[in-house]
């Protein structure tokens, strides 16, 4: 497997990536609130790769995960009294994190969060955030693995999708 910074020809993938996961979150626990068609998109892959903040992880051509890294906060992340005051040039967003259902539990997830750090490190980032749905216990497990730390639980204003509550989790460094 393969790490890389997605450009625009990877479009079409990640939107197939996006609906298959959306497909099977449909049919089983919908822990994030994923809707196939509202977020995550194609389009949403495209502005993304348009800010350059999207990369992916390609097996034999194929594109198998992905995740965004910005530096721009969710709204609602000024609530939370994080651990270090940054301003958020210096902090990495992560929005997206996405892998192909039958590859779920393979170390996908993991190895694009480790991606996400050394890449933060060599951009001079000095820590990396993140939200999740506050009932999302495989998320929250895989986070809590790899060093974050939890600040606290939040409404970021996503009730009207039914996501009233999100954690919030930072890995300082």
């Amino acid at each position: 497997m393969k790490i890389q910074k997605a450009d625009s020809l990877d479009i079409a993938q990640v939107g197939r990536l996006y609906d298959s996961v959306c497909d099977y979150l449909s049919s089983t626990v919908n822990y994030p609130g994923w809707k196939k068609g509202l977020y995550p998109t194609a389009e949403d892959a495209a502005s993304a790769i348009a800010e350059g903040s999207l990369y992916i992880a390609v097996l034999e051509s194929r594109v198998i995960g992905a995740v965004t890294l910005r530096n721009k906060p969710e709204h609602g992340y000024e609530q939370a009294n994080w651990s270090i005051d940054l301003t958020y040039d210096k902090v990495f967003v992560v929005y997206t994190l996405a892998v192909l259902p039958q590859l779920m539990n393979r170390g996908v997830a993991s190895d694009l969060l480790r991606f996400a750090e050394d890449t933060a490190r060599k951009s001079g980032m000095k820590a990396i955030r993140l939200d999740v749905v506050a009932n999302n216990i495989p998320a929250i497990r895989l986070y809590e693995k790899l060093g974050f730390m939890c600040v606290g639980d939040f409404d970021l204003g996503y009730g009207k999708y039914g996501l009233d509550l999100f954690k919030l989790y930072e890995k300082n460094l």
